[in-house]
């Protein structure tokens, strides 16, 4: 081997720096894959609380009615 290449292979980081770099970058993928999922099962749980909300008014209507029926009932 040539001094060179000698050098080059000096450079070249150990095993385990290797594997840990090939580890992370499997995590931090996974992870974006992850959030990427929370995010859309929040977006559809978003959607399902719009019902809920929807009959929130047709509840306050009742009660909107009710002042006017007691002036009716005086």
């Amino acid at each position: 081997l040539s001094a060179e290449e000698v050098k080059a292979l000096a450079s070249i980081p150990s095993k385990e720096v290797l594997l840990g770099r090939i580890l992370g970058s499997l995590q931090s993928s996974l992870y974006g894959f992850a959030y990427g999922l929370q995010a859309l099962i929040d977006k559809r749980n978003e959607g399902g609380d719009a019902p809920a909300e929807e009959s929130a008014p047709e509840e306050a209507a009742p009660e909107a009615a009710a002042p006017e029926a007691a002036p009716a009932a005086e």
